[in-house]
């Protein structure tokens, strides 16, 4: 009644792909349809295989909040034409490597949608992709995850970077916080659950993008 339980496979994963209802009504506020668009049609149809294991809830939607006028019908999809990412889907995903880092931050952990600072449209700034954000989700400060040596993660090695995903714990004795030590535990899954191999492949991929020089501060 007030779930998915009676969406089709098929709508749910053109929720995903597209942010749309099965009555044709976005998906608001928030949702990276943008970046999980990325996804092969395997691992989608997996997602909605697990979604179906997922024990029911019986609990109301919040209500809309959005009051701009004809923000849905013009600025929305004026915004999405203009600023918003497209990705194309590879037809199946890779299974190693550099490559397959790059499909797990990109399209499934969509790690740029925190890590990457925005412009002042609100659009991830693609220029200095995962170069930190000093006011992400929740106000929070979102540290440059390239691997610059002075600001980013230029002084960790792969394994420190497969061990963080893994643990939380960081090369100096630090643990994650916030927002990543919950991404990282999950709820019925997080980054924790990851086998090695893919975690060892994100640190491959983190390894090899630029390096971008961007000390993220907390602005005030």
């Amino acid at each position: 009644e007030t779930g998915i339980g009676a969406w089709t496979d098929e709508q749910l994963v053109t929720a995903i792909r597209l942010r749309r209802r099965p009555n044709g009504e976005r998906l608001l506020p928030v949702h990276p349809y943008t970046v999980f668009n990325g996804m092969t049609a395997e691992d989608l149809r997996t997602v909605v295989a697990f979604l179906r294991t997922v024990q029911p809830v019986k609990r109301a939607n919040q209500p809309k909040r959005i009051t701009v006028p004809l923000f849905e019908s013009v600025f929305l999809p004026a915004w999405l034409a203009a600023f918003a990412p497209r990705e194309t889907p590879p037809t199946t995903a890779p299974a190693a490597g550099a490559a397959r880092g790059e499909y797990l931050v990109r399209a499934v952990g969509h790690c740029g949608e925190c890590h990457t600072p925005r412009t002042v449209t609100m659009a991830t700034d693609n220029s200095r992709f995962l170069a930190g954000n000093p006011n992400g989700p929740e106000d929070a400060a979102v540290p440059n995850i390239t691997p610059d040596a002075a600001t980013g993660l230029g002084q960790w090695s792969a394994e420190d970077i497969a061990e963080y995903l893994g643990t939380g714990n960081k090369p100096d004795g630090d643990v994650a916080g916030g927002l990543m030590a919950e991404v990282i535990e999950g709820t019925l899954a997080g980054y924790k659950d990851l086998t090695k191999a893919d975690r060892l492949a994100i640190a491959q991929y983190l390894k090899s993008i630029p390096a971008v020089s961007n000390k993220i501060v907390k602005s005030k």
